[in-house]
């Protein structure tokens, strides 16, 4: 049976065809054509370009301002993503999972309804976020009239940004997606270097602003007139007040990190602790990308009323996802000092002790990318429990870190905060799906153990006896070899799915 509220005997035969293309409104409707593995590679290479814009700010702030301009410019930014997690961010996943459900039962007047429904409701939270962003900037960060107005903009572009992915992501379209990604980060980027040739410092947020519209007016749906039921209307509604708290809880740990750094300890700390954020973020964005294309495939499934297949799916990807995600972290943390060494100017050196940290932080809510799209997709309350989860994490990490802060003080505080904070919202639902489920998963949970104790070796070893970059590199190369190798049949057994026409 089709999940509740979504009738089949809607088809797609009545619906006139639509002009495809770049340049036409986004079609909610086409059919995908992609396996999952294209699908995750194009989704990743989107979200990818998108982290690659907030790296090239702090590398070209860091390398024209210093760390107290990098530290100010990143908080705003901070401020901006955290305004968004209050309603816009928590509307992007409620489009990507309904227009799904509805696409996975064949209802495309559903599909018109749900998107024109969330579409004013971005337009609406995103006017008054904006407005109150402007106020906190002044009062919090001493924001100046222009950072202020230019971080309100922010707030807007962002968030319609936010609800044209989701949707684009719920209907499978996500080539486009990609393409207009790419095309947005190049603008973001390449205004970020005018602006700065210019000499208009001020200016720095505008490029960001802009890129972010670009993808938005260009990747806009076609609203139709549709209505949804007011029981389809209470359950959107609750998802998206559960998921304000899952996603400000969960994916605001960077956020709360920044602005505590930033007001706790000032603006050229909070340089340090950016530096060390924009590398560490663009890993995370792994599971991000595979979030986007896993949850509304998941949705479709359920939609569809074939819950075991998705159950099934969810165990497979968790397997390959615990493959490559300790296989790209692992890699990393041993490389972190010489990622900074390579990208930052000098004077960066607290970055480098603190990215270690900050990656380990982000390993365990990436391997749990599968578990929590089928929590939220898959289990009647499920928004609720993966609140919860978050919330717990949150709290966790504001009072570790502020217990630290208040006895030891200094950015270490702060980031085992966020390790802290990580490790609890990968953990808990994790654990959660799989007791609900009976995965058997205790090999990949040791599996896991065992790579993260030879990563935490090999950079002891590192930073205690050896001295050059090759034997580091050397090292990094052992670990990802004996790893890959472990790993061989969980990815062996995930490729079929992988590899699966239709998404």
């Amino acid at each position: 049976m089709p999940a509740e509220g979504y009738d089949e005997q809607v088809g797609r035969a009545s619906r006139p065809a639509r002009r495809s293309g770049l340049v036409a409104r986004l079609d909610l409707t086409a059919d995908p054509q992609l396996s999952p593995v294209p699908n995750v590679v194009l989704s990743f290479t989107g979200v990818v370009a998108q982290g690659v814009v907030r790296l090239i700010y702090s590398l070209l702030i860091a390398a024209n301002f210093g760390p107290a301009v990098l530290g100010d410019v990143n908080s705003l930014i901070a401020l901006v993503m955290f305004a968004a997690m209050l309603w816009p961010t928590a509307v992007a996943i409620a489009a990507s999972k309904y227009v799904a459900l509805a696409r996975g039962a064949g209802d495309d007047e559903r599909v018109d309804a749900v998107a024109t429904h969330l579409a004013w409701k971005i337009a609406i939270t995103s006017a008054a976020l904006a407005v109150a962003t402007a106020i906190v900037a002044v009062l919090l960060l001493s924001a100046s009239a222009v950072d202020t107005a230019l971080s309100s903009l922010l707030v807007v572009t962002y968030s319609a940004y936010g609800y044209v992915r989701g949707v684009g992501y719920g209907a499978a379209q996500i080539a486009r997606a990609t393409v207009l990604d790419l095309v947005s980060s190049s603008i973001a980027i390449l205004g970020l270097v005018a602006v700065l040739a210019a000499g208009y410092d001020a200016l720095v947020l505008l490029p960001l602003a802009v890129g972010y519209g670009v993808y938005a007016a260009c990747n806009w749906p076609r609203l139709g007139g549709a209505q949804l039921s007011e029981d389809v209307v209470r359950e959107i509604r609750s998802f998206t007040a559960y998921g304000v708290l899952g996603v400000l809880a969960g994916t605001g740990l960077s956020q709360m990190a920044m602005l505590m750094a930033r007001v706790a300890l000032g603006a050229s700390d909070a340089g340090q602790l950016a530096a060390a954020l924009s590398l560490a973020t663009p890993t995370a964005m792994l599971g991000s990308a595979i979030a986007l294309v896993f949850s509304p495939a998941l949705a479709r499934l359920v939609g569809r009323g074939e819950s075991a297949t998705a159950t099934h799916h969810t165990d497979l990807a968790t397997r390959a996802l615990n493959s490559v995600m300790v296989a790209c972290f692992g890699v990393l943390i041993l490389m972190s000092d010489e990622l900074i060494v390579l990208l930052y100017p000098p004077g960066y050196e607290e970055a480098a002790s603190l990215l270690p940290l900050l990656l380990a932080a982000g390993l365990l809510p990436s391997v749990a990318t599968g578990v929590v799209a089928h929590l939220l997709v898959a289990h009647p309350g499920g928004q609720r429990i993966f609140a919860a989860c978050n919330v717990a994490a949150l709290v966790a990490a504001v009072t570790v870190s502020g217990c630290l802060l208040a006895t030891l003080g200094g950015l270490w505080a702060v980031a085992i905060g966020y390790l802290v904070g990580g490790l609890l919202v990968g953990s808990l639902p994790l654990v959660i799906v799989w007791r609900r489920e009976g995965f058997a998963w205790g090999e990949v949970i040791a599996k896991m153990a065992v790579g993260s104790a030879l990563v935490s070796f090999g950079l002891c070893l590192e930073r205690t006896t050896l001295t050059s970059t090759t034997e580091g590199l050397a090292v990094s190369a052992a670990f990802l070899a004996l790893w890959l190798v472990a790993c061989r049949r969980d990815l062996a057994r995930a490729y079929p799915y992988l590899t699966r026409r239709g998404g």
